[in-house]
């Protein structure tokens, strides 16, 4: 799997990597002479109570150093400037016996899961967000490998702080801050949390067009002024109707308005725009038809004044993706002042179909925002 990328977290970047053999004397300096808690050596999971109190100590060291040289890769570790800081322990729930023996922690229900059932963070590194850059790493490894579900066994502490031998599981709002929610709860301090790696925004539906548009391309930051160009001109074209109409006669208007190349669309006389409104693959509305020449014009105004339209359209947020946190699609506004500041200046430069709400449509398709819900699997990946 290689570098899993870089998270931000307290100022930190960190890179993640899964343990495998050429990693095993890092997993060992991270872990230290007492194996990281107590001759653990994350073993408390793999095997019987009684396997585990007759290893502790060399006998776990060995015992998980067999399970990394057979090839299984049991977790991953983050590093700080090439150092290692932090450990999460992560695999197909079958690799935890003891999960199946334990009264709390009994399957939710027979779909398969991955789980996470142990972090140890370097001491200097503690309370500043390792364990939730963890999370999310181990969430994109699951995934990569096939895993629909992953799910932790965090505390929640009641009435002041756990005892640091309980926190190796995780705390429940380091889990919240990764996306998992609450699925079941047979303790007042433990509870079963899950992250599902398929769960969508509940407006892509079933319908595979949408869904594919949903999974490839909405959300997804766009820098090519060509594709904002389409974009920008087909949420106009979509006032007053669904965007799955629009969606069904995407490769239509591509081919209309020659691949919504904004120096041909610019060009077009009467007699092209009699052609549009007399094509039955469009929306053949006369004001939209007369937008979407107009605005192409306007469009390469801005070209020529600021160099490229996405470096004029991207100053609305500051030149990068703004990140919300939505729970529930009814969290998400129609409009912000961002699209609303958006929609003035566009309109003062002489764009028509360019409202607010459509302006939000936009910045929404274009990446611009991620509204994507939090516990949606694109969330973390645009």
């Amino acid at each position: 799997m290689g570098d899993m990328g870089g998270n931000q977290m307290d100022s930190l970047e960190l890179e993640y990597y899964p343990v495998t053999s050429d990693r095993w004397a890092d997993l060992e300096a991270l872990f230290g002479p007492r194996g990281a808690c107590g001759g653990c050596w994350c073993m408390y999971w793999r095997g019987t109570r009684s396997e585990y109190s007759r290893r502790q100590g060399e006998g776990n060291r060995l015992a998980l150093k067999s399970v990394v040289d057979s090839g299984e890769v049991p977790g991953l570790l983050a590093y700080h400037n090439g150092k290692p800081v932090g450990w999460i322990s992560v695999e197909p729930r079958s690799a935890f016996a003891a999960l199946e023996r334990s009264r709390l922690f009994q399957p939710v229900d027979e779909r398969p899961v991955w789980s996470v059932v142990c972090f140890f963070v370097s001491r200097g590194y503690r309370r500043r967000g390792v364990t939730v850059g963890l999370l999310n790493a181990a969430v994109e490894h699951a995934r990569q490998h096939g895993a629909q579900i992953v799910e932790g066994y965090p505390v929640e502490p009641k009435g002041g702080k756990s005892p640091d031998p309980f926190v190796y599981t995780g705390l429940v709002s380091a889990f919240r801050k990764a996306g998992f929610t609450e699925v079941m709860r047979r303790s007042e301090t433990r509870p079963v949390m899950r992250k599902n790696l398929q769960d969508r925004c509940g407006w892509a539906g079933s319908d595979p067009l949408y869904v594919a548009y949903h999974d490839q391309e909405w959300g997804v930051p766009l820098h090519d002024d060509r594709l904002l160009f389409e974009f920008l001109i087909l949420d106009g074209m979509q006032a007053g109707l669904s965007w799955a109409t629009i969606l069904k006669k995407r490769d239509n208007f591509r081919r209309a308005f020659d691949d919504f190349d904004p120096y041909l669309v610019a060009q077009y006389g009467d007699e092209k725009v009699a052609a549009l409104l007399a094509d039955p693959g469009i929306v053949r509305n006369r004001l939209k038809v007369a937008a979407a020449v107009q605005n192409a014009r306007a469009f390469l105004e801005i070209q020529r004044e600021y160099g490229s339209f996405d470096a004029y359209i991207w100053q609305f947020v500051g030149g990068k993706p703004k990140q919300n946190a939505w729970v529930a699609l009814s969290e998400i506004p129609a409009r912000t002042p961002e699209s609303d500041a958006m929609s003035k200046d566009l309109t003062r430069r002489g764009f028509k179909f360019v409202g607010s709400t459509i302006c939000y449509a936009f910045m929404q398709a274009a990446g611009m925002v991620n509204d994507h819900i939090v516990n949606c699997f694109r969330y973390d990946q645009v």
